[in-house]
C-alpha cells in the first residue's frame, strides 16, 4: 500500500465512523452537558491548546471536569489540581465520556481516532519530532499502555511535575515513534476494540486485563517484526538498483573501450 492510499484510508475511516459516533453519542452528550450544569457553575466545554501534527497548535475540546481554574494549570500533576475534579467529572473520566467532544476535532482534522496522545502544549518541546509525523488520536497505545498508571503514581510522587517529564514523555515519546512507523488499519481497528473493551466492560480499571496485555504485546511485536522485513526489502531493492546502475554503467564503458579499439 502507497503512503498517500494509506493515508487517505485513514482518513476516510476518521471521518466515517466519528461522524456515526457523534451521532450515536449525541443523546450522552445532552445528559453529561445537563449533569454538568446542575453539579457546578462554569461552562459546559473546556479547550486547552495542543501540539498536533507537524508540531501545528490547536484547541482540543473536552466536557468540562473539573472546576474553573483562574488561568493556564502550571503543576497540572499536583495533588491540588487533582483535588478539582468535581463529582460529574470523576465520573465522566473514568468512562472517558469527557472525551466525546473530540469527535469534532477528528472530522475538523485536527486529530484522527487513533494515534499518540495529544500533547500538551507546554510538553511538546520534549518530544521528537517523529512523534509529530501523525495526527494526535482520541485512542491509542499510549492510552493503554501507559496512562491509567500515571496519576496514582504522580499523586505519590515528591515532585509529580519532574517526574512526569523524566519518566512518562519519554515512555509515551518512544510509543508515538513506534506507531508513526507501522500504523496501519487493522492496527488501528485493534487498539479502538482493546479500548472499549477495556473502558466499557472493565470501568477503566488501574490494571489493565491479561488478554489487553497480550493482544498489545501481539500487536507492537508483529509491527516490529513486519517493520524490519519491510526495511529489509527496502535495503535488498535499492541494494539490486544500485547493482544494476552499476552494471550499466560498466557495460557502457567496456562498449566504449570496444568502439575505441575497433
Amino acid at each position: 500500500m502507497s503512503n498517500f492510499t494509506k493515508k487517505f484510508t485513514k482518513r476516510l475511516f476518521d471521518i466515517s465512523l466519528s461522524s456515526i459516533g457523534i451521532l450515536l453519542t449525541s443523546p450522552i452528550s445532552l445528559a453529561t452537558a445537563i449533569s454538568i450544569k446542575l453539579d457546578s457553575k462554569g461552562p459546559i466545554f473546556y479547550s486547552q491548546e495542543r501540539t498536533g501534527k507537524n508540531r501545528e497548535t490547536f484547541k482540543i475540546y473536552k466536557f468540562r471536569s473539573m472546576t474553573p481554574s483562574t488561568g493556564e494549570c502550571k503543576n497540572c500533576h499536583n495533588k491540588s489540581e487533582q483535588d478539582r475534579i468535581t463529582k460529574i467529572g470523576r465520573f465522566i473520566r473514568k468512562y472517558r465520556i469527557d472525551e466525546i467532544p473530540q469527535l469534532f476535532n477528528i472530522v475538523k482534522g485536527d486529530m484522527s481516532l487513533v494515534g499518540p496522545r495529544a500533547t500538551n502544549k507546554k510538553y511538546g518541546k520534549y518530544y521528537s519530532d517523529k512523534s509529530f509525523t501523525v495526527r494526535p488520536g482520541l485512542f491509542g497505545l499510549s492510552t493503554l499502555k501507559t496512562f491509567k498508571k500515571i496519576s496514582r503514581k504522580l499523586a505519590k510522587a515528591k515532585n509529580p511535575e519532574k517526574k512526569y517529564i523524566s519518566k512518562y514523555i519519554a515512555k509515551r515519546d518512544k510509543i508515538a515513534r513506534f506507531y508513526a512507523d507501522n500504523y496501519n488499519l487493522l492496527m488501528d481497528m485493534k487498539i479502538i476494540s482493546l479500548t472499549m473493551k477495556e473502558v466499557f466492560l472493565r470501568g477503566h480499571k488501574l490494571k489493565l486485563s491479561k488478554s489487553t496485555k497480550q493482544a498489545i504485546k501481539k500487536i507492537t511485536s508483529k509491527e516490529k517484526i513486519m517493520s524490519n522485513k519491510r526495511a529489509y526489502i527496502a535495503t535488498q531493492k535499492r541494494y539490486a538498483q544500485t547493482s544494476n546502475s552499476y552494471r550499466i554503467r560498466q557495460d557502457s564503458s567496456s562498449n566504449k573501450d570496444r568502439s575505441r579499439a575497433s
